[in-house]
């Protein structure tokens, strides 16, 4: 066998071995999930995310604002998703889609970010690197502090009543690391 075709066939183990690594974590996270009821602490010290609809995130804190999943559209409005992760495992870059769908299936917009967390000189750093699809040299760099590996990401969509948007069922849709990991209705009203 030529070096090229050995090399090839190493590059297909690792690659498919690192995917199955990490559809194994969004399963156990999902399978935790479904045992909170009965046991709180189901995941404690694992991968967690919650994701939170709101009427606004808050500028100081990130926090959000008024969560539900039903918005109604106003002069000025906005629907704002705010995911939280913990337990990650420092020193992994990890890859979030965050997508926006409307009635119908049809893709609005999404986000893309590459997330690694570090270890730093109290607790934990997250850097956060924005992505556009459109543009593969845009980049954004964030960086959060926390005491735990963990970090947020958030993004809104505008349905103020000059976007024209109309009202049905939409859904907000998170991958992680190309896994659906959320996938949340939520629905928006007319004036």
């Amino acid at each position: 066998m030529s070096r090229g075709l050995i090399a090839l066939a190493l590059l297909v183990m690792l690659t498919l071995g690192g995917t199955g690594c990490e559809q194994q974590r969004v399963k156990e996270f999902k399978a935790a999930q479904a045992l909170l009821t009965e046991n709180p602490q189901a995941l404690d010290g694992r991968f967690n995310a919650q994701l939170t609809l709101c009427r606004s995130i808050g500028r100081k804190t990130g926090r959000p604002i008024g969560a539900g999943t039903e918005f109604e559209m106003r002069e000025e409005s906005q629907v704002g998703a705010v995911l939280e992760v913990s337990g990650v495992e420092p020193g992994e870059v990890n890859m979030f889609h965050l997508v926006w769908i409307k009635p119908g299936e049809k893709e609005i917009f999404r986000r893309y970010a590459e997330v690694k967390v570090e270890p730093a000189e109290q607790g934990y750093r997250a850097v956060i690197q924005w992505k556009k699809f459109e543009d593969r040299f845009w980049l954004r760099e964030e960086v959060q502090e926390s005491e735990t590996p963990s970090f947020m990401l958030s993004g809104t969509l505008d349905t103020s009543l000059d976007k024209q948007r109309e009202p049905g069922e939409y859904r907000y849709r998170v991958y992680f690391n190309r896994e659906l990991l959320f996938d949340q209705p939520f629905t928006l009203k007319g004036a």
